[in-house]
Parts: C-alpha cells; structure tokens; sequence
C-alpha cells in the first residue's frame, strides 16, 4: 500500500514539473517574440549587423553606410536605432546639424548613388571595401574613398543626400555655389556670377538660367531616398528652399528652388 502511494505521489510531482516545465516555455516563447519584434538595438557593430542581415536582408553597402554614419569616428554626440520587421528610423544628431535617413527596409544604396551620377564602378569598390572587411582601418568616409582609388569628389555628391535640414540656418559647408553645382551640375563661373552681381536683369537672368537647370535634371523614382530633401541657401539676402518633389505625372523627382522670402516657387 505504500509503495503505490509513493508510487502516485512520485507521478504526481512528475505532472506538476511537466506542467511548470511547459509554461516556463511558453512564457519564454512570448518574451522573445515581444522583444523581438520591436526595440531599440544597442550599437554594436555585430549584434545588429546580424539583426539588419536577418530581419531586413539589407545590404552590406546599406550596413556600411548606416555604421560610418553613426560610428564614433564621425563623432556623433547622439543616435538612436529603432529596429524592428517592418522599418529602420535612424535619427543622428550632432555638432552640425540634423540627419534623418527614414524607412530602409529592404532598399539597396546602389539607386542612391544612381541618384547622384556615381558610377557602378564606385558602387563596386565601395561594396568591395564591405566584403574585405577593410572598413575598420579607415577614420574618416575620405580617407576611405582616397585609399581606394575612389574620386573625392563621391563625397561631395553625397553631401546633399546626408543632410537634411529642417527650418534652421545652411550649414556653413554648404556654401550656395555648392549646393547648386552639386544638385543641379550648373558650371561654376554662372552660379558665381549669380551671387555676386548687383545688376538686376543680369541677375534674373542668371537666376532663370539656374533654375531651368535644376529641373532640368532628371531623377527617376526611387523609394531609396525620402520624397524630398531640403536645404537653406542665401543668395544675395534672399532665402531661398532647395528641395527634391516627386512628380506623380512624370514619375520622376524634380527639383524646386523656392523663394522663401516672397513664398513664390522661381
């Protein structure tokens, strides 16, 4: 008799550690998925290189640029990376300005370089410096361009696309004659004369000529960028709104300068 109740009470207990045994897994299963499915990751370069390679399937080019971005070289005082299945929003702030890259998902940086003329070449070299594991040896986005064989001047295309501005004063490295040569391909010596002649006509001239220029440019549409970008630019006192719109119609991103001042499109 008692061997039969030792018996029970020994599959008893057995039943009641098979039934906490089960929902310790189940609790373990939905902490991981509420973790999983929302959070912000901490910066480290392999926990969410492996988070982006897994969940997003973005590529090794897109990696790079996140994390030159917000690495510590480029001294950022401030980062935050939401991750989660559906989108990535990295918001930067730092000594210059403001920087806003919104919804990656899935978005290859190749159309971004197509959106400003860089050639497949350099994309390659640049993927190529990913594969190597090279990226580490480099401080700055500069040197990695020198050190590889890549036109600097990469770099300065890329500017316009990395700062975004929202309301606030032109970065001082985004002289006026800058920013419309690298948006708009218009020589030098016309953007110059524009900021600096005093002569009215000439001046709405060489305005018109750099207009017509701008949206002369063609930019096919690419989800890979925001639907538009701005920056601030002073000509001759007048404050002028240099952003991308999308063209519905024509299915393509046209640039518009506008003038603040007289909130008129010129």
């Amino acid at each position: 008799m008692a061997i039969r109740q030792t018996s029970m009470s020994t599959k008893s207990l057995g039943s009641v550690l098979l039934y906490v045994l089960w929902i310790l897994v189940v609790i373990s299963i939905l902490a991981f998925k509420l973790t999983s499915s929302s959070r912000v990751v901490t910066l480290n370069h392999s926990a969410v290189s492996t988070q982006l390679k897994n969940q997003m399937q973005i590529s090794s080019a897109t990696q790079f640029a996140i994390f030159k971005i917000i690495s510590n070289q480029w001294k950022y005082k401030k980062y935050e990376l939401n991750l989660n299945k559906q989108d990535i929003s990295i918001q930067i702030y730092n000594e210059i300005g403001f920087i806003s890259f919104y919804e990656l998902r899935n978005r290859s940086l190749k159309n971004v370089f197509n959106l400003v003329n860089i050639d497949q070449s350099t994309v390659e070299k640049l993927e190529n410096v990913v594969k190597s594991g090279n990226i580490q040896k480099y401080n700055t986005f500069n040197e990695l361009l020198q050190f590889e064989g890549i036109n600097v001047e990469v770099l300065n295309k890329l500017i316009p696309l990395i700062s975004i501005f929202h309301e606030e004063p032109v970065n001082p490295l985004f002289s006026p004659e800058n920013v419309l040569i690298l948006l708009s391909g218009v020589d030098q010596y016309s953007v110059q004369k524009l900021i600096e002649t005093a002569d009215e006509i000439e001046r709405e001239q060489l305005r018109k000529s750099v207009v017509d220029s701008l949206n002369s440019r063609e930019f096919e549409y690419s989800d890979d960028i925001a639907s538009f970008f701005r920056v601030h630019i002073t000509i001759e006192k007048e404050i002028y709104l240099v952003f991308l719109k999308y063209d519905h119609q024509q299915k393509k991103y046209k640039i518009v300068l506008e003038n603040k001042m007289m909130q008129e499109k010129v």
